[in-house]
């Protein structure tokens, strides 16, 4: 046990050293500089990070990848960049950071027509919210990315998405789905030939076999799993199979080989820098070190674990080290520190407080109390007169009160009905005039949109117009007539140019904007009139290429300038109409 310990302290250590990356510390290297093809380099790291699972690498080199667009990339570049973002931290525990990536690659992929990478943001938004023990959420999450995943025929997709769904059903203690999803999964994978999953899913029906008592069972499949995670060698999954080993031999009471397969599995985490897995290793170390005997030993790597939990947010790892300390305090005597453990396990478990925890909380109650019984004795009897004197008079207090507060009730009902007719009256009519407001604003809008499709329309006929003259005009060798029609061209070439349908909708697009040009500056100081007037034709649900043919400028320049305008609101994870229509 002596030896595990020094191990364990060591491989801490090495924890604590083993963040490295093979990204450019030079923001002047020649790639960085280079825009969007730049960023392809970069992009190809994080892949590769991800697959070595060098998880901090892949952070670092998925974020330089975005830095380096230095012009507008393809959504769907974009999304796919921010995901490996929010992979990177899914993997190293950092869960806020990568729910804020996952979104932000969600809002990307939702102006492409990829379900595949929408199934997968998805995926591992469910992902991070199982970990977070929000089941129902992470429900919500892999449903969704189940349904673009059959809408794809992503195979790959649909069976990590069933795998994962036999998780969160396993996690709220629901095995028949769990089993139900995990079966799926196993055949999709044994179909596709994918090794490396198909071992995944084989650990984890082997965890169902062991939660329903069949440890032997369980553990020939754990080994037949981690004999083909290392032939792939997949740190990751080794990692978890080498943990699910240990917990096997724990069980079966073999404590020395669960000691060894634990200290292996604690080396590999610390070495993918998973410190969700580092917790839990830490967690079943305090718990080997309380069956062997050694609660001080095991209560300290039971708050190492409680610590590095609640840094990384995993809520779903709370109950059972509460559960342990519990343990460990009940056996060393500590009382009122296990009473506190037990209330806080209560506090973070989703099922309904059972008979044993209440007596067990009442036990740890009780003896805590017969501790102070006796000091408190003396104290009692010296006290048993006044209490009862001070009970007598607030009883007669209480009665007067009640008396005088029912009198007082009886006046106050009739005005309160009063007061919430007068209150209900007036709802009603701020309800119908905020009705008509949206009415009137919604009509305005509509009205607004149809003039500008109007003004565009009439644009592209007089631009038809024009290249139809010029045909003719071609054609045309009678000197008067190709005068006349040339002046005809000529006022055409105006009525598109100077149009002063465009510039009078502009000062009724203004005028009508007022209202939310000042809320805009509110929110964004500093925007110039050209950009108000984008973000207000913009509001109205208008294309690049509507709002090209109203200013007299290219579509390309409209997308350049609803960039510089995304950016200039610091807009990275939100849709620029989605924002504008709720200023």
């Amino acid at each position: 046990m002596r030896f595990l310990l020094i191990s364990i302290t060591g491989l801490l250590l090495l924890w604590g050293c083993s963040s490295k990356t093979d990204a450019p510390t030079s923001y002047e290297d020649g790639a960085f500089r280079s825009g969007i093809e730049g960023s392809v380099d970069y992009t190809r790291a994080a892949q590769r990070n991800i697959a070595e699972h060098n998880y901090d690498s892949a952070i670092v080199n998925a974020q330089f990848a975005l830095e380096s667009l230095t012009q507008p990339a393809s959504p769907a570049l974009e999304g796919y960049l921010h995901l490996l973002l929010a992979d990177g931290n899914y993997f190293t525990s950092n869960y806020e950071e990568a729910i804020v990536a996952a979104n932000q690659a969600l809002d990307f992929a939702s102006e492409t027509d990829s379900d595949s990478l929408s199934g997968h943001i998805h995926k591992r938004l469910g992902n991070i919210y199982n970990k977070q023990a929000e089941y129902s959420l992470a429900s919500e999450y892999l449903y969704k990315a189940l349904e673009l995943a059959e809408r794809s025929n992503n195979v790959l997709l649909l069976g990590m998405t069933y795998e994962d769904l036999g998780n969160n059903f396993d996690d709220i203690d629901n095995d028949d789905r769990a089993m139900e999803y995990y079966e799926k999964a196993i055949t999709l994978f044994e179909e596709s030939g994918n090794t490396v999953k198909y071992a995944s899913v084989l650990g984890n029906i082997a965890g169902l076999l062991e939660e329903r008592g069949e440890t032997e069972k369980a553990l020939l499949q754990h080994k037949e799993s981690l004999r083909l995670l290392k032939q792939a060698n997949h740190k990751r999954f080794i990692a978890n199979t080498l943990s699910n080993i240990a917990v096997c031999f724990r069980e079966l009471g073999e404590l020395d080989s669960a000691r060894v397969y634990l200290q292996e599995t604690m080396k590999v985490d610390i070495q993918t820098g998973y410190r969700r897995g580092v917790a839990m290793d830490l967690e079943l170390i305090g718990d080997l070190l309380l069956r062997s005997g050694q609660p001080d030993s095991a209560k300290i790597y039971l708050l190492k674990a409680l610590s590095l939990s609640r840094e990384i947010d995993s809520k779903s790892r709370y109950p059972n080290i509460y559960m342990r300390l519990f343990r460990a305090d009940s056996t060393l005597g500590n009382f009122k520190e296990a009473i506190q453990s037990l209330q806080k396990e209560e506090a973070y478990e989703d099922s309904i407080f059972d008979i044993e925890k209440s007596r067990l909380l009442a036990e740890m109650s009780e003896r805590y109390e017969a501790e102070k019984k006796d000091q408190e004795i003396a104290y009692l009897y010296q006290k048993a007169s006044l209490v009862r004197t001070r009970n007598i008079s607030i009883g007669i207090t209480l009665l007067s009160i009640m008396i005088i507060l029912g009198l007082i009730w009886g006046r106050q009902r009739v005005q309160q009905r009063k007061t919430l007719e007068i209150i209900e009256k007036d709802r009603v009519i701020a309800e119908q005039e905020l009705t008509l407001t949206k009415n009137e604003t919604e009509h305005l809008k509509q009205e607004l949109t149809n003039y500008a499709l109007h003004i565009v329309q009439k644009n592209e006929f007089l631009e038809q117009i024009k290249k139809e003259m010029a045909q003719v005009r071609s054609n045309v060798k009678n000197t008067e007539a190709l005068k006349q029609i040339n002046e005809m061209g000529g006022r055409i070439y105006q009525n598109v140019t100077l149009n002063r349908e465009r510039e009078e909708f502009q000062q009724h697009v203004e005028q009508v904007s007022q209202g939310f040009f000042v809320r805009l500056e509110q929110k964004k100081p500093g925007l110039t009139r050209q950009e108000k007037r984008l973000a207000a034709l913009v509001r109205l649900n208008l294309s690049s290429k509507e709002i090209a043919g109203i200013l007299n400028i290219s579509p390309k320049s409209v997308d350049q300038s609803r960039y510089r305008l995304r950016k200039k609101l610091n807009l990275n994870g939100t849709s620029l109409s989605d924002y504008l229509s709720h200023v």
